[in-house]
């Protein structure tokens, strides 16, 4: 009995001698990264091993992704055949953008499909769909069962086709995705202007499925490039480029695509769609541009080819610049010319609440150069309305009274303030030396009157001054 009792006490011994060499390896690859911990005294000792970033355990709660493309990423997707035909939408399992060159531990357990979908363990492949900043899409392969449980996103994960095998250039659908983290309330190209989303909300992180010939049928295809102009429910504005070459009908809206402003600053789009280049570019309120003070040139060195979009900074012109700081609203004039003195008028309205605007010059914006010349039929007058409001009614009389019946020379439109139009008075008349009694009438019935005679100028100004009390 005291011999087998030995045995026992020296198994035991050898047991626990075996327990103490297989547990020294075990602490060295379990290390901890953190620093040395403090002493009080110098010591000098071997360098220890350390592993940087764990490889998460197979099979358990949590999954590594290391990024190693180059680009930063807004959006991963991992998911089986199996989910894919369960919840066919995309899930984000990023919180925060992933850095080229960072790492994030994904906690499995926040996804419980994903989690779900991994402990059947039933060694079928994984898919991951990441999006970077840019909007461009990465795709790849992920086997759980044999590759690490460290993902590894790489350059050659790049898919260039994504948005071209899902909206074909020669499809029948135009897509809008949303990778913004507000929800997009309008979106349209420019120059139609019309809200392609209609009363629909398009939420972070969805698409809007918008049949193609809605979407581009005001697009002139003959047009290298055109812009799209998106704005959240903040009424932050994104914007971009979209090209009829190119091989997908979509439109990614991403945080790069915003349009920062400072309040009180605004920003002008210049579209020439004229034959030929724009060299010179004015603006100017409606009463400058009638007495010709048309002020400096905007374009300075720049050239506006046929065809191309250009922003404009109104704030190169120091008299523009004053006027717009000192809170001005209304409507701004702008003359383009190009090379052969061909001359071109277009406007937009200027106010602190809408500090985009965009302008299209083409050939119908020709400005008739006879206004300003003195012809053998007779001359041309330029009236302008500047008294704050709408005139509905136009008369001319040759008598000092109101007249109780006439054409009404605006026909069926409206004479808004800071509208300017043109009234052709004929020869005899000019000769005559008549007085010319130009009565107008706002929606209440006020009558406003000017005269003219000739010799005299020809640009007649409305204001609150001409109200015949």
């Amino acid at each position: 009995m005291k011999k087998f009792r030995r045995m026992v006490g020296l198994a035991l011994v050898f047991t626990s001698t075996l327990a103490l060499l297989f547990a020294a390896p075990m602490s060295e690859q379990q290390a901890s990264v953190s620093s040395p911990a403090p002493v009080n005294e110098v010591q000098v000792q071997p360098t220890p091993r350390f592993v940087v970033h764990p490889t998460p355990e197979r099979w358990g709660t949590e999954l590594g992704v290391l990024n190693q493309t180059g680009y930063t990423f807004v959006s991963l997707d991992i998911y089986s055949e199996r989910m894919s035909n369960l919840s066919p939408n995309q899930e984000n399992l990023l919180t925060t953008p992933l850095e080229s060159g960072d790492r994030v531990q994904i906690n499995l357990l926040h996804h419980l499909l994903l989690f779900n979908e991994l402990s059947r363990q039933d060694s079928k492949p994984f898919y991951y769909t990441a999006i970077d900043e840019d909007g461009d899409y990465f795709q790849g392969v992920w086997d759980p069962a044999h590759d690490l449980w460290t993902i590894s996103l790489d350059f050659e994960d790049y898919r260039g086709d994504y948005l071209a095998r899902r909206f074909p250039a020669d499809g029948a659908v135009f897509g809008v995705l949303n990778r913004i983290n507000s929800p997009i309330i309008e979106f349209s190209f420019a120059p139609a202007d019309e809200n392609l989303l209609g009363e629909a909300v398009l939420l972070p992180g969805q698409e809007a499925i918008i049949p193609a010939v809605l979407a581009l049928g005001s697009v002139d295809e003959d047009k290298s490039t055109y812009r799209w102009d998106a704005y959240d429910e903040s009424g932050q504005r994104y914007t971009g480029y979209y090209s009829p070459a190119e091989s997908s009908k979509a439109i990614t809206i991403f945080p790069m695509s915003q349009v920062y402003i400072q309040e009180g600053q605004y920003e002008l789009i210049v579209d020439n769609q004229l034959d030929d280049a724009i060299w010179y570019l004015f603006a100017m309120t409606g009463q400058e541009y009638l007495y010709g003070d048309w002020g400096d040139d905007l374009l300075g060195y720049t050239i506006i080819l046929e065809g191309q979009e250009e922003q404009v900074d109104l704030y190169g012109s120091p008299r523009l610049a004053q006027l717009l700081d000192s809170g001005w609203e209304g409507r701004l004039y702008l003359v383009a010319e190009t090379y052969d003195e061909g001359s071109y008028l277009v406007y937009t309205e200027v106010s602190p609440d809408y500090p985009y605007m965009y302008v299209s010059v083409n050939a119908s914006r020709l400005i008739d150069e006879s206004i300003y010349q003195e012809e053998e039929e007779g001359v041309e007058l330029v009236l302008y309305n500047n008294t704050q409001g709408q005139l509905w009614i136009l008369h001319e009389s040759t008598e000092p009274v109101q007249p109780s019946y006439g054409e009404d020379l605006l026909g069926d439109g409206i004479w808004e303030h800071d509208q300017f139009i043109t009234l052709s008075v004929e020869r005899p008349f000019v000769d005559s030396g008549q007085q010319l009694y130009l009565w107008a009438y706002d929606k209440d019935g006020q009558p406003y009157l000017r005269t003219w005679s000739g010799g005299e100028g020809r640009v007649l100004i409305y204001t609150e001054a001409d109200r015949v009390l």
